[in-house]
Order: structure tokens, then sequence, then C-alpha cells
């Protein structure tokens, strides 16, 4: 079982401040987002810091019963499957087929995709640019042609002063090495910054530098990920079904995937609590590439203990969100379920509007495959409003649809089993057996 060692540093985010209205305001990412009351009504979500005493402990009880009812499960069953069955549906196969409601969304694609860690501001890294399409425009309209002089220019630097072999120069040797890491990041040539990381950690490692090794470990693991995501890409491996992270096409990418694992696992045994939230949410997406669901599941639900010591709303968000999905996505619906509307509730309150869409979306279609269609059409209609308000035309067109479907389902079950169509389809029966 995971426990919080008591050695950890405890860190918390921007504290809740409460108006004279007793409506709290939640800062994060330098806005503030009003919640209607700390807590929800069926549960309190969020931080319990700055709230009154009651919802402290209200909030401390659901944080623990959610954990320990995981717990519990996992002491007192042994799953051949190895994903935690969570008290609820337990009589859905792992092997439940791929839910044919959601294959035109990416529904169950993570909350996000590998995380690296924060430098040191005193490093004063160049900026990162982010994975995507944002990166191939700079690379097309040849941003990468500046950075190859800062390349060139901090490879002499480093190799200057290697040479030296002066211990009280490896602070600026590393320096160097991460600087050239994230430039060749940003170039996409993923091996070349591989080879600045790795030296880095060397002189992290003699230096004694902790918090420098385990982003080391953080940003070698990542930019494996960024150059196998970037070759699958690239072929355009599209065999596995829709939504579904890329599974590795051949023996070469497992093993480059299960390197950048075992990264992670060092990121995990170096760092704070940030920073083991971090890895076990990186190992959680890395495992569900190899399809090592269990792996997975056990990796994201650390993360959510990480986040819930952190009393950290955001990470918690993604934490449960994550779980949610890829038990969604492995057809344990009941489980599924009960995590979505965790993250449901903690969208709401963080103000995520495309996060609480998506959600309501996700609860409906888990409503459909049950044949819940009233239920199933509420969810579908408050995607559709709430898309609406992000401008989200993809999930409001799709939630349009799936509000007909669910309404045509519904009056056919009526219709089947009403007396009326039964004594009718008796009459038929009759007539043509005579």
């Amino acid at each position: 079982m995971f426990t919080v060692p008591e050695t950890w540093r405890k860190r918390s985010i921007s504290p809740i401040k409460v108006r004279n209205d007793r409506t709290p305001s939640i800062h994060h990412d330098n806005r503030r987002v009003s919640a209607n009351g700390f807590l929800t009504v069926d549960q309190g979500i969020g931080t319990a810091r700055g709230a009154s005493l009651s919802a402290k402990l209200v909030y401390k009880l659901i944080t623990s019963v959610f954990l320990k009812q995981w717990d519990e499960h996992e002491e007192s069953e042994s799953h051949k499957d190895g994903i935690p069955g969570f008290p609820l549906l337990n009589s859905i196969s792992f092997d439940s087929p791929y839910p044919k409601a959601s294959d035109h969304l990416d529904l169950n694609m993570p909350i996000t995709s590998f995380i690296r860690m924060p430098a040191s501001a005193v490093l004063h890294l160049p900026a990162r640019t982010a994975v995507g399409h944002k990166q191939d425009q700079d690379l097309e309209k040849g941003g990468g042609i500046g950075e190859r002089q800062k390349i060139s220019d901090l490879s002499v630097i480093a190799e200057s002063l290697r040479r030296q072999k002066d211990p009280e120069k490896y602070k600026d040797e590393a320096k160097a090495l991460i600087s050239m890491g994230v430039l060749y990041d940003n170039a996409q040539e993923f091996l070349k910054a591989l080879d600045c990381y790795q030296n880095y950690l060397e002189l992290c490692i003699k230096l004694g530098d902790a918090e420098g090794e385990a982003v080391a470990y953080n940003y070698i693991a990542c930019s494996i990920q960024e150059h196998e995501d970037l070759k699958s890409t690239a072929s355009k491996d599209n065999s596995n079904a829709p939504g579904e992270l890329g599974s590795p096409s051949n023996a070469a990418a497992a093993a480059m995937y299960r390197k950048a694992a075992e990264f992670h696992r060092q990121h995990a045994d170096k760092g704070d609590v940030e920073g083991k939230f971090v890895a076990y949410t990186n190992l959680g997406l890395v495992y569900a590439k190899l399809s090592q669901w269990a792996d997975a599941a056990n990796s994201h639900k650390r993360a959510l203990k990480c986040a819930t010591y952190l009393e950290n709303p955001p990470k918690q968000c993604v934490a449960i969100g994550n779980l949610g999905f890829l038990l969604f996505r492995r057809g344990k619906m009941g489980a599924a379920k009960a995590c979505i509307i965790r993250y449901l509730q903690i969208c709401q309150i963080l103000g995520d509007v495309q996060g609480t869409a998506r959600a309501h979306y996700m609860l409906g279609t888990i409503a459909a495959l049950f044949k819940k269609y009233k239920e199933a059409e509420e969810e579908f209609r408050s995607a559709m409003t709430t898309a609406q308000q992000c401008h989200d035309k993809q999930m409001e067109v799709f939630s349009k649809v799936q509000i007909g479907i669910a309404r045509g389902k519904m009056e056919l079950s009526r219709m089947l089993s009403s007396e009326d169509f039964n004594a009718t389809m008796t009459t038929v029966s009759r007539r043509h057996s005579s």
C-alpha cells in the first residue's frame, strides 16, 4: 500500500480566501475562480485550507473513504486483470468491448500528456516551446535557425568547461548542458537532447544536487517519450481503436517506452511530493502506452494520493481524471463513473468549462451503455450547454446527436415494454401460427 512518509515536506497552493458572502475564491494560474460554496451538494471537493472546521472534516472524510475503498478492495481481492475493480459493478469484464458510443470523440484520452518538472529559476533556461502544432509551426517558419547559433555557443562553453575538469566549474557546465537540451527539444532533436540531459545528470550526481538529479530523470524520460511519440505520428500508426493512446508498433519502441518508465521511477524515488505526483502521472501514461493497465491504474492512484496530500485541486483533477478515463477505456464503468463524478465536481470548482463538458458527456455515455436513457439525455444536455459556453462546436454537435439517440432509444424501450405493444405482438403471433 502506498503511504505518504512523514519526512515528506508538505507544500500547498495559494490559500482560499473567503469573502463576506461566504463564497470562496480559488487562486490558480493567476486567476480567481468563484465557486458556489466550498462544498458541492454531493461531496466535498478541493482544498480544506481556509474552510470551516466542518468543511475540513467532511473533506478529509470523503477523501479518506474514497482512497480507503481502493486500498481495501486491492487487499481483499486479487483480480486476474490486475486493476482494482472498485466495489461498484464488479461484474463488468475487464475485456469489455471498446465503448462504441464514444468512438467519434477522444473522450478517454488522458487529461494531460507527460509533465515536465520546472527547473530551478537560477538556471535561467531558454523558453520551452509547447509540444504540438505550435512547435511544428515554429520549425516550419525557420524558428530553429536562430536556435542553432545558441546551441553552438553553449556547446563551445560546455566543451571548454569539460576540458578544464574543475569541480568549481561543474555548475556552469551543467547549466550549459541543460540549456542545450531544452533547445534541442524545441528543435525536435530529442536524441541530442537526451545526450545533454544524461551528461547533466552525471554532473548533478557529482555535485550532490538532488533537485537537479530529479529534474534530469524527468527530462530524460520525457524526451524519450517525445521521440517515440513523434516517430509514431510520422508512421501514421493508427491500427488501434479510436481515442486510444498509440501503442508501440514494434519491440524497439516498446523498449524505449520501458526505458522512459525506468527514469520516471527514478524520478519518483528522488523527488519531493510534487515531484512524485509528476512522476506517477507520467508513469501512468507510459504504462498505458505499453498496455500495462494494472500498473497504469496504480500509478494514477499514487498520483491522486500525492495530490490529496498536497491539498491541490488542480493536481487532484488531473489524477482522478486520468484514472477515470483509464477505467472507462478498459470497460470498468462502475469505477470509472465514481472517478468521473469526482472529476466533474473539481472541474466545476476550478471553473474548468471544457473539463466539465467532457465529464458530462462521459457520464452520459456510461448511462447510455447501461440503458439509463433518461439519465443519459440529461448528461448530454448538460454537456451541450457547457460546450456552448466554451465554444466547443464539436462537443456541442455530438451532444445534440446523442440527445436525439437517447430520446429515440428511450421511446423505443417504452414502446417495447408497453402492454398494448405486447398484446399486438401476441395477436400477430397467433394469426401467424394459425
